[in-house]
């Protein structure tokens, strides 16, 4: 009888410890793990500030950019045309494909506006801090937004 009690104990042991353990694998914060799905606090408006390190004149039109991780969708103004497209990624990794815009022509603001969409479907990675969104390409930071909703 000894011995079945002592097997009762350890089976329950190993139960609540197996049970431990697989609790504390899903506790993992989803910045910290690149298996974790976007961010909810990408879901927001965004406006440009600094493209390949050089901050944007603040008195001129500036690319904004919306962002809907739940449904794999962009949408935005390059600072002329307005723009659409996919996004999806994990973790910190993101992707923006399929970006199609309107065809207007704007003199001043082109350059700036072709820059922006082709860094934006260069970006690799993001990281969310104090109101900012940071993308990168490899390790390289190309563009930086301020959340303004």
């Amino acid at each position: 009888m000894q011995n079945y009690l002592f097997l009762f104990l350890l089976a329950g042991i190993l139960v609540l410890t197996a049970c431990k353990a697989k609790k504390t694998v899903t506790e993992v914060a989803p910045e910290d793990s690149k298996f974790a799905p976007l961010d909810v606090r990408l879901h927001d408006i965004w406006v440009l500030t600094t493209i390949n390190g050089e901050e944007l004149d603040r008195t001129k039109p500036r690319p904004r950019l919306e962002l809907y991780p739940g449904e794999g969708r962009i949408t935005g103004s390059g600072g002329c045309n307005e723009f659409f497209g996919q996004m999806d990624g994990m973790g910190k990794e993101i992707t923006f494909r399929n970006v199609g815009t309107t065809k207007m022509f704007c003199r001043d603001l082109m350059e700036l506006e072709n820059n922006f969409l082709t860094l934006l479907q260069q970006a690799q990675t993001y990281r969310l801090k104090e109101l900012k969104l940071y993308l990168f390409e490899g390790k390289k930071e190309i563009l930086v937004f301020q959340k303004v909703d």
